[in-house]
């Protein structure tokens, strides 16, 4: 007859560090609803606020772009490039400001300025902070979702995961912002 192997227990010497596989990781909370509307009103007006200054002063109008007939939009195109090659380029200019203002909040504080408001950030699988290659990522996932009139935020509806296509794209997670302790 075979004796039961019983385990035993063996306690941790905690004196020595763990190795990385035996490391707790963090547990992230997810940022509530409330919490990213708020931060997406909140980064959405001052850009709405630009554009609307802008196209006030006749800059970065899209409307310029496309003609009242469809069918001159060759000699249109060709129209503006005459009065002015800018003038084409003006549209997108105003995408790549708006563009530079999140990434450099992104940078910066790693979250828009809406989302410091909020008290969440955007971070990695990980929950680092965002890599600028995921950041160009996550704007790609911005302007498609306007694209799509709306279909990449309504993804935060239907998914459990609670993520954007934003979000999916770069690889990130809106989260409760860490607290610094102090």
């Amino acid at each position: 007859m075979s004796e039961a192997i019983q385990p035993t227990h063996v306690p941790l010497d905690e004196s020595r560090p763990r190795p990385v596989w035996v490391q707790p990781r963090p547990v992230i909370e997810l940022a509530s609803t409330p919490q990213r509307l708020l931060a997406a009103f909140l980064d959405f007006v001052p850009v709405a606020a630009l554009t609307v200054g802008l196209w006030r002063l006749g800059v970065g109008g899209f409307s310029e772009l496309v003609p009242a007939d469809l069918g001159f939009l060759p000699e249109h195109i060709a129209d503006l490039y005459n009065r002015s090659p800018w003038m084409l380029l003006r549209p997108f200019a105003l995408l790549a400001m708006v563009g530079v203002l999140w990434m450099g909040g992104w940078q910066a504080l790693g979250r828009t300025p809406g989302k410091l408001v909020a008290g969440i950030q955007v971070v990695d699988e990980e929950g680092e902070r965002l890599e600028i290659a995921a950041q160009v990522l996550r704007l790609i996932g911005y302007t498609a979702s306007v694209v799509t009139l709306g279909f990449g935020w309504m993804l935060w509806l239907l998914l459990p995961s609670k993520r954007t296509l934003h979000d999916l794209l770069s690889g990130s997670r809106v989260v409760q912002a860490a607290r610094r302790r102090g």
